[in-house]
């Protein structure tokens, strides 16, 4: 195989440093592996797009100031991550942890000493609330979900497909807790009404990372109901054009393919800076927060709770509990019962 040339070629380098082990022995952590074969267990393929869009995103930035692998230091990283384009925000705290991440196994592989991103993780973690460390754990008020659901894009029928999808699936973020990458794999038969049910069910497959519990199922919050299965009917009239199994696909053709998780990032800053919502962290995190404090307001059990947004511990919803004791927030937070 040919040498990668990082300096020339760097997304060809990139595409396969990101499918190789060396990638994942790159990090901080040691990678998981299988505990009957001790094999190193693969990145998903949806994990090397997200990952291979943001590293575009950083040779775009590198060729616009003229650098390269070999001479881009901390300062410039620094200068990335803090980046503002008319019409558009830098990266968020938590995604400016994910660059560096990346950046930091880039620079190991490439044996760059000192390494460069390690510098400006170090500068990140001292700046209050740049990694999202240090900022208060945020939900939206019942006024709030209003302004954010008046603000959705796609909500006449004349509206392009593609705001419509949105729409639904920032929508069904806010209503059933998901992770944006539980949501962006939802299939077309994830989502229906079951007989005997009150409220729609969401059926939800584990994660690729963190703490989380097997495939579970969520219940739409009623407040939603009517935007995300319009959404899906709509999707229904669009199978021949919008082919394959993905509820909300990346475009014509590859429905075959999930849209990203970055892309649902962008979308949900912008529909909080439409609607004018003064919150810190303007992505899918506080609408997930939303959820889990509207169902502990509205007198769901923990335990409930812990099984619709999948997650393997009990303590990680305790966590939403004032003072860590069975109190519930008052149901005037988020989205009231019976909306």
């Amino acid at each position: 195989m040919k040498k990668p040339d990082w300096r020339n070629a760097p997304q060809l380098a990139f595409a396969q440093f990101v499918s190789s082990e060396a990638y994942l022995k790159a990090g901080r952590r040691a990678p998981a592996t299988n505990p009957q074969t001790g094999a190193i267990y693969p990145l998903r393929d949806n994990s090397k797009r997200v990952l291979s869009a943001m590293f575009n995103a950083v040779c775009a930035y590198l060729i616009e100031r003229g650098l390269t692998f070999d001479t881009v230091n901390s300062a410039h990283i620094g200068e990335f991550l803090n980046r503002r384009t008319p019409g558009r925000r830098g990266p968020y705290s938590r995604v400016r942890v994910k660059y560096l991440a990346l950046l930091e196994r880039v620079f190991a592989h490439l044996e760059v000493n000192p390494n460069p991103a390690g510098h400006a993780s170090l500068e990140a973690f001292r700046t209050p609330g740049a990694t999202g460390r240090n900022l208060e754990r945020q939900a939206l008020t019942a006024a709030q979900v209003a302004a954010f659901l008046a603000n959705l894009p796609g909500q006449t029928p004349t509206d392009d497909w593609r705001a419509q999808r949105d729409g639904a699936l920032l929508a069904l973020i806010l209503g059933a807790g998901l992770l944006p990458s539980e949501a962006v794999t939802l299939h077309t038969t994830s989502v229906a009404l079951k007989p005997g049910q009150t409220r729609v069910s969401v059926k939800v497959k584990r994660a690729a990372t963190g703490n989380r519990a097997d495939d579970h199922e969520a219940l739409l919050q009623p407040v939603v109901v009517d935007i995300v299965l319009g959404w899906v009917q709509r999707r229904r009239e669009l199978a021949t054009y919008l082919p394959g199994k993905f509820l909300f696909p990346a475009s014509p053709g590859r429905g075959v393919s999930t849209m990203s998780v970055s892309a649902v990032y962008r979308a949900t800053a912008a529909v909080f800076e439409r609607a004018q919502i003064p919150v810190k962290r303007l992505g899918p995190r506080t609408l997930r927060n939303t959820y889990i404090e509207t169902e502990l307001g509205n007198g769901t059990p923990p335990e409930v709770v812990q099984q619709y947004v999948g997650l393997a511990e009990l303590k990680s919803i305790e966590a939403y509990l004032d003072g860590g004791k069975a109190k519930r927030r008052p149901a005037k937070r988020g989205m009231a019962a019976g909306q």
